[in-house]
């Protein structure tokens, strides 16, 4: 029979499946029927044995190979079955819904509804819905149609301006649709149209998918993680928002985006029926990805230590083409796919079976709660690494599976204490200022002269992370050669407790600052990196986990410095300066991203500014630091604006200090001051500060030099 003889066949035999098995749901109302239980019956496939059926087939990757930007589709089709059933009650080989449904202990009858899971891939599938139909057809599903409002199709930019359509695009978005489907009939589905592979493409597309109000984001595909991670990695920081992606079907190696700390990296399993009390086992499958993240640094909620950075992965479900998936196209009829992009959807189904997550919350740790919720695999391996679990399975968390597999839906459900902010999209970078005219320059006034720098002591080494990370404001919180991120508590009249690391993957850090950016009473970290991203490290219950993203680049030449700007704002706003010399700040208005740049100055090149109240007039000042050594104090008025006062001259020889931190707390209850740091020496002292005056400075312990210290 000719290909076009088979296409036709496929369209007829999906239309006649589609009028027989769903027409009178097509015109009923869209609630869906109270079980799809009947499919069983109409198919009895609970005892086949998938493995066994499909044994020596032939296996092909369906897209090509990703490349530098440009990724790759996470689907292996299986060579020697596709084309059209031999008659409307043949089952297709592969895995049903109901064999998934079994295997992971679904409630695929009860659980999803009003709940949408969206997919992303890259082109158009201009039969996505009609193939969509045949396959829920086939195995009884309820129907999910564009009229009822179940499904829908959208480009990157959330409109109906589709892209050029690709093959094997179009074999992996059916094969997405059918897996969100099979775990979650009742959930709607929402598949959003990449313009290209472009990881830039499709990264916009996850943010249209969560600005149409999606619960859970499937990506079936990645790029060898690298260091252009970080330039993609804001697309997916979507906090309240499950984010799922493939974790690769190259055997060992970490992939993007699940390399990300913000998303659910999915691996893979090779599933097959057995006589246990459960019924089915599983091994690692030998081609799912599993490694260390490139530079991603690990979430407060993954504790292995054979990666500095993030590892990849976080659960898995089944993938081997060998055990595939039955799945429907119209192009090649009925195929059995496999690939971590089987796995990622159907791990994004169940995100929106377990319910909505939490405003704020990071879904990708609710697992890590609820690890006995999933089945442990201990077999298996993708290839070969120098520490064992990151590439072979074993008892608790391993690289290619991490906790496991799904047993019902509570492993995903919502922590008890989730993190409380939102996340909108980043605020771009400020505007250019105009022309500046630099600030005028009053007679300085000498500090105290630089004291001899003490024999070096190094931090203390680490200790476990106490439940808050940053325990008070007077801490001192810095990053090390390493990338690794500690705590130095304060202890009252002068004195610091012992160094303890809570976090790694801090490098190429322009600026820190410690702050309780979400007044939610637990303090939090925001970091500037040199590559001109700037994003908040929540404080949690279980030490510093990851927070909302203020921008995802063009700040590298903004100084910034953070504070309560506004005496009514309940969160603390930022003010800084750009490489044009213009003064802004950012109002922070919910405890996740901040408002558009307000410009309040010009003129203000080649200085380094520091929120504090100087003058203890319960309104936040700028201390400014000129290139010239002398320190000036601009006043706030307390409602975003500067005093409009002659400049007041507090200090001269500064020149050499490149860190000014506020320590309120640091020489004992109410106290306040300032720690300096000597860039030169590395030595810091500290500066109490009284109402409009200095004290005498302190010197302190320890060498500080080279280190990324909060400022």
């Amino acid at each position: 029979m000719s290909k076009k003889l088979h296409h036709a066949f496929a369209v007829i035999t999906a239309f006649v499946l589609f009028t027989v098995f769903s027409g009178a749901a097509a015109v009923a109302a869209p609630s869906p029927p109270a079980s799809p239980g009947a499919s069983v019956a109409v198919h009895p496939d609970s005892h086949r044995n998938v493995k066994s059926a499909l044994a020596g087939h032939r296996h092909q990757h369906v897209c090509g190979a990703a490349t530098r930007g440009r990724a790759s589709c996470s689907s292996i089709r299986d060579l020697d079955v596709s084309g059209p059933l031999a008659t409307a009650t043949t089952v297709p080989l592969g895995y049903a819904p109901t064999d998934l449904q079994a295997a992971y202990k679904l409630p695929a009858a009860t659980a999803g509804t009003g709940r949408t899971v969206a997919v992303v891939d890259a082109f158009d599938d201009p039969t996505a819905e009609a193939d969509l139909a045949a396959y829920r057809a086939k195995y009884g599903l309820p129907a999910c149609t564009a009229a009822s409002g179940c499904f829908a199709k959208v480009d990157q930019r959330g409109g109906t301006g589709y892209p050029a359509a690709d093959p094997g695009w179009t074999t992996e978005i059916s094969l997405d649709l059918d897996m969100v489907s099979a775990a979650c009939p009742l959930c709607s589905i929402l598949l959003v149209e990449a313009d290209t592979a472009a990881v830039a493409d499709l990264g916009a597309a996850v943010n249209t998918a969560v600005s149409k109000g999606a619960v859970a984001v499937s990506n079936s595909y990645g790029i060898l993680s690298s260091s252009s991670d970080s330039s993609f990695d804001s697309f997916y920081n979507h906090p309240g928002v499950a984010i799922t992606a493939s974790a690769g079907d190259n055997g060992y190696g970490a992939d993007f985006p699940a390399a990300s700390a913000y998303v659910t990296a999915v691996g893979g399993t090779t599933l097959s029926r057995d006589g246990s009390a459960r019924g089915w086992s599983e091994s690692a499958w030998s081609g799912t990805g599993s490694g260390c993240s490139y530079g991603a640094a690990k979430p407060a909620w993954q504790s292995d230590t054979g990666c500095a950075t993030r590892t990849v992965t976080d659960v898995a479900a089944v993938a081997d083409p060998a055990t595939g998936v039955a799945v429907y196209d119209a192009a090649d009829g009925w195929m059995v796919l496999g690939g971590t992009s089987a796995s990622a959807p159907l791990i994004a189904a169940i995100y929106a079976m377990a319910g909505t997550p939490a405003a704020g919350s990071y879904p990708a740790q609710f697992p890590y709660s609820h690890a006995a919720q999933l089945n442990d695999v201990t077999t298996g391996s993708n290839g070969s690494c120098t520490v064992a679990y990151l590439c072979s399975s074993a008892a608790g968390y391993d690289g290619p599976t991490g906790l496991g597999t799904p047993s019902g839906v509570l492993a995903f459900a919502a922590q008890a204490q989730p993190s409380p902010s939102p996340s909108p999209s980043p605020t771009p970078p400020p505007p250019p200022s105009p022309t500046p005219s630099p600030p005028p320059s009053p007679s300085p006034t000498p500090p105290p002269p630089p004291s001899p720098s003490p024999t070096p002591s190094p931090p203390p080494s680490p200790t476990p992370p106490p439940v808050h990370a940053i325990t008070s404001a007077a801490d001192t919180v810095y990053a090390d050669s390493s990338g690794r991120l500690f705590d130095v508590p304060a202890a009252g009249g002068l004195k610091s407790g012992p160094a303890r690391k809570i976090g790694t993957g801090f490098y190429s850090i322009r600026d820190m600052h410690v702050t309780d950016w979400n007044s939610d009473g637990i303090l939090d970290l925001l970091v500037q990196w040199k590559s001109g991203r700037v994003s908040v490290y929540l404080g949690n219950s279980t030490g510093l986990g990851y927070g909302p993203v203020i921008a995802a680049q063009g700040w590298q030449g903004v100084t910034l410095t953070v504070g309560k700007w506004s005496t009514s704002a309940r969160y603390p706003w930022l003010v800084g300066t750009n490489s044009a010399g213009g003064l802004y700040y950012w109002a922070n208005r919910r405890g996740t991203t901040v408002d558009t740049a307000v410009r309040i100055g010009t003129g203000w090149t080649g200085l380094k500014i520091t929120q504090f109240d100087f003058d203890a007039d319960g309104r936040a000042d700028l201390m400014v630091r000129r290139s010239s050594g002398s320190m000036l104090l601009y006043r706030g008025n307390g409602s975003g604006a500067i005093i409009s006062e002659a400049r007041r001259v507090i200090g001269s020889g500064w020149q050499g200090f490149d860190i000014l931190s506020p320590a309120t707390g640091f020489a004992g209850p109410g106290g306040r001051g300032l720690i300096a740091r000597n860039a030169t020496t590395g030595t810091r002292y500290y500066y109490p500060v009284y109402p409009g005056r200095w004290g005498a400075r302190v010197t302190l312990a320890g060498n500080w030099k080279d280190l990324a210290i909060a400022d």
